[in-house]
């Protein structure tokens, strides 16, 4: 419902909104430039920073995850830096891969940090000011490679490799820039300053549309590297016994669910569901990063009492309520593990992981 409302307001106000674009258009290019003049280098970690140029929903987060675990696998020392977007603290957060956190330290956190750290085991630096968080590094010697999960639009700091994310569904859409769309920066500006541009969720455009994007890429940076991936669903796992699903197994016992999420853009999670078969009952959409509340998962079951599919990240954000909630609402929830296919450019992919 919000979701829907925020459109509606940005279309009520557009003959207005329309005029503050040029006025945000001019800000970024002055704090660009400004940042850009006084960038700090380091020396001695090699940053890698994963961006995009909306706000949310590209997909972002498992590309940084199958990074860090490629890396891992060469036997690379690396770190995450995030900003740990709407988690409930803004004090800077350092935690090292030895740590055990709770299901407590999602608010600290935020929800990609903290199932990131669970899955990956690397050291989280959380901290909106990401060269405060640099320094830092770099002084303890804690890693060789940080991987800055967003702040392309960050000029404050040199980064030695800058991947672009796109959502291909978004080129099908209205985009703008903020505070009338959700665009950041021109799709040119950002591309001429990164060395590869990842295509996520390409199998559900048509072929044309996604040929057109790499030849427009290609005529704005020679020298991009394009590189098209997909999400595929692994597993449907339990969120109270862990029990894991396959899909067509878990098609076999339940053709009808609901379906929950706080993610930017649903209609990727929507169409991935419906091409495995499945019938979507009831969908509970929330904003991007929601914190729910235990009344919300019970609303939810008033309402159908189909098992209820959510993403890893808000599995995270309900995981803290495992002792306060009824067993009963818990045997019926169920998340998407999800791994990332890349499906063309696998000889890129190698060299950007080689690369550092």
């Amino acid at each position: 419902m919000e979701r829907k409302m925020i459109i509606l307001i940005r279309f009520l106000l557009s003959p207005i909104l329309v005029f503050f674009v040029p006025v945000y258009f001019l800000i970024f290019n002055i704090i660009k430039l400004t940042k850009q003049r006084r960038q700090k280098r380091y020396y001695g970690l090699k940053i890698i920073c994963i961006g995009n140029i909306t706000l949310g929903g590209t997909g972002k987060t498992e590309i940084v995850k199958k990074i860090i675990q490629d890396l891992k696998n060469l036997k690379k020392s690396v770190a995450i830096l995030t900003r740990g977007y709407k988690r409930k603290s803004k004090i800077p957060l350092f935690v090292s891969q030895q740590d055990n956190c709770s299901y407590d330290y999602v608010d600290k956190m935020g929800d990609e940090a903290f199932m990131l750290f669970n899955e990956l085991k690397v050291h989280v630096f959380v901290n909106e000011k990401r060269k405060e968080a640099l320094n830092y590094l770099l002084e303890k010697k804690l890693a060789d490679i940080v991987i800055c999960d967003d702040g392309l639009q960050d000029f404050s700091f040199y980064k030695d490799i800058s991947v672009l994310v796109l959502n291909t569904m978004d080129f099908t859409k209205f985009q703008c820039l903020l505070p009338l769309g959700n665009l950041r920066e021109p799709f040119c500006f950002a591309l001429k300053r990164v060395n590869f541009l990842i295509l996520n969720h390409s199998k559900f455009v048509p072929d044309d549309l996604l040929e057109s994007i790499k030849k427009k890429a290609k005529n704005i940076n020679s020298r991009i590297k394009i590189i098209t991936t997909n999400y595929i669903i692994k597993n449907f796992v339990n969120i109270l016994t862990n029990k894991k699903f396959a899909p067509y197994e878990f098609l076999l016992l339940y053709k009808k669910i609901n379906l929950s999420c706080g993610i930017a853009d649903p209609s990727v999670l929507i169409r991935m569901l419906e091409i495995e078969g499945f019938d979507i009952e009831k969908k509970f959409f929330y904003p991007d990063h929601y914190w729910y509340k235990i009344k919300n998962i019970k609303n939810i079951f008033k309402k159908s009492s189909f098992p209820l599919v959510i993403t890893r990240k808000d599995a995270v954000r309900i995981l803290k309520y495992l002792d306060k909630i009824e067993k009963f609402y818990l045997e019926k929830i169920f998340y998407i593990d999800i791994v990332l296919e890349i499906t063309e450019g696998k000889d890129l992919w190698k060299e950007l992981i080689n690369s550092v």
